[in-house]
């Protein structure tokens, strides 16, 4: 999909504030592990850590469904993209000129942009996974709908 250039350095900021919560967290993961020698267990080393990883626990939790088994995962993208195409039709309705990025019912929606989505978002898991191992089935679909998502998106383009 085209890349909607107002909203380019908020994404850009999003994805470099992602980057860097996860490499905090990584880091005081692995220092963690490193000095227990297993990472059974997080234990945060300042409270600036505990807070990023709280972030990083919340921001997974915001796109949860993305490690539900595959057919309650899928229901929930093509409800999300039911909400944006409603919200396009609205926009349009208001005789707006432009319909917002994955809005637009005439352009492939969010069920067309998973598998970038998955790769954007994997590693704040993978994170999550390396602090806290108790999210190992999480991790797991995480990792397995999105190789689900682009085996679907490779036939779609062939």
């Amino acid at each position: 999909p085209a890349v909607d250039d107002r909203r380019a350095p908020r994404v850009a900021w999003s994805a470099a504030r992602s980057e860097t919560c996860a490499d905090g967290v990584a880091s005081a993961a692995g220092g963690h592990a490193a000095s227990r020698g297993s990472p059974a267990a997080f234990e945060p080393k300042t409270p600036e850590d505990a807070v990023l990883a709280l972030q990083i626990a919340l921001k997974c939790a915001d796109v949860g469904h993305l490690s539900l088994p595959w057919s309650a995962h899928l229901q929930w993208v093509l409800r999300l993209e039911s909400e944006f195409f409603e919200q396009g039709d609205h926009e349009l309705s208001l005789g707006m000129e432009a319909v917002s990025s994955l809005m637009d019912r005439s352009k492939p929606g969010v069920s067309h942009s998973q598998g970038p989505f998955f790769d954007f978002i994997t590693p704040l898991f993978q994170v999550l996974f390396n602090a806290f191992p108790g999210v190992k089935p999480m991790h797991d679909a995480v990792l397995a709908n999105g190789d689900r998502w682009r085996t679907l998106e490779a036939a779609r383009a062939a």
